[in-house]
């Protein structure tokens, strides 16, 4: 299952060989093999309960305990290039690399324990989420940019890391700080690190490119999908860390619907109920480009000489100009209310 959801990334097809056929599948399946005699998983992992996403170590425990051990700590360097996150060139994501920069901070929260390794984790509505020492913060932040491809906004990329990962002062600072050279890097990414030099090289580097940003739009929180990465939506399983993860297939659907009501409210709001009539007074919309920002958004008043009844009107540019137009091009000019007048005035 573990293989199957590497290889998912880059799109297979699988098919069934029987076996007289499939002589190299036959050959291995005979080949003996040993097993190392290890301990269970720890019962009581990394809690990834929020709003409609919760944890499938209750549900099926050799699922979650087959999930949570990776058979080889540097196999995510076989399927993507991932940027640097320190001098010794290790994987934020690893639990004992977590906590040895924890041990360098004095100690925050309760201790949770993760496998062989023992994190400072701070809960929140019964959350648990591993908490960043300050020399921890701005190396994670990096990373998860740079693995993201800059296809993130500010306020995405925060709410992707604050899923797993807390901050006494929060981590809206070191992501804007991030965010402000998003086109550089992707510039020298792309043009002076790459720098192909034949067709060989082009096509290496579009398969590279795609591959990232595939990797990146799955790992980032989607609005539309209660803040949840699309990853964990299909695989069940944190695209980053070794952790289980199960969606409420129905509580994103009911946040989807939400979002839909409360997009058409506000749709709704800004339409116009109004019925033109003759010798009304309008104004034309004008058509604006990229390098119109300073011209007027419309010309007018004119007065409306006929409403037809399939949505148009024809209004009277001059004493002998007329244009027909859709009641979409042209909004009413509402009267100014009269002047008081009188003694008191």
């Amino acid at each position: 299952m573990r293989w199957r959801l590497l290889l998912e990334e880059f799109g297979p097809n699988f098919h069934y060989k029987p076996g007289p056929q499939n002589v190299l599948g036959d050959a291995l399946s005979r080949v003996p093999t040993s097993r190392e005699d290890r301990d269970p998983a720890d019962s009581d992992p990394l809690s990834t309960s929020t709003d409609g996403c919760y944890s499938i170590v209750e549900e099926n425990q050799r699922l979650a305990e087959c999930l949570m051990h990776h058979p080889d700590d540097g196999m995510e360097e076989s399927f993507l290039e991932h940027p640097t996150f320190d001098g010794e060139g290790r994987n934020p994501f690893n639990f004992s690399v977590l906590a040895e920069y924890q041990a360098a901070s004095a100690v925050l929260q309760q201790t949770v324990m993760f496998g062989n390794s023992e994190l400072i984790c701070f809960c929140q509505n019964d959350e648990d989420k591993i908490v960043l020492t300050k020399e921890l913060l701005p190396k994670l932040v990096s990373f998860y940019h740079k693995s993201m491809a800059h296809v993130e906004g500010m306020d995405r990329l925060e709410q992707t890391i604050k899923t797993h990962f807390y901050h006494t002062r929060g981590i809206r600072d070191e992501v804007r700080k991030q965010m402000s050279s998003a086109i550089g890097q992707v510039l020298r990414t792309i043009v002076v690190s790459r720098d192909p030099k034949s067709v060989t090289d082009g096509i290496k580097v579009i398969s590279e490119t795609l591959a990232t940003a595939m990797h990146a739009h799955r790992c980032s929180v989607q609005s539309m999908n209660a803040y949840l990465t699309p990853g964990p939506l299909a695989f069940k399983r944190d695209m980053f860390l070794d952790i289980p993860i199960y969606a409420d297939i129905l509580a994103v659907q009911r946040h989807r619907q939400s979002l839909v009501d409360k997009r058409l409210l506000r749709a709704n709001a800004k339409r116009i109920s109004y019925d033109y009539a003759v010798d009304d007074l309008v104004y034309k919309r004008a058509y604006l480009g990229l390098s119109d920002k300073l011209k007027p958004t419309a010309s007018g008043p004119y007065r409306v000489s006929r409403v037809h009844t399939n949505g148009n009107v024809t209004i009277q540019l001059s004493p002998h100009q007329f244009e027909r137009l859709n009641i979409r091009r042209v909004f009413p000019k509402h009267p100014v209310p009269p002047v008081a007048t009188g003694p008191g005035y």
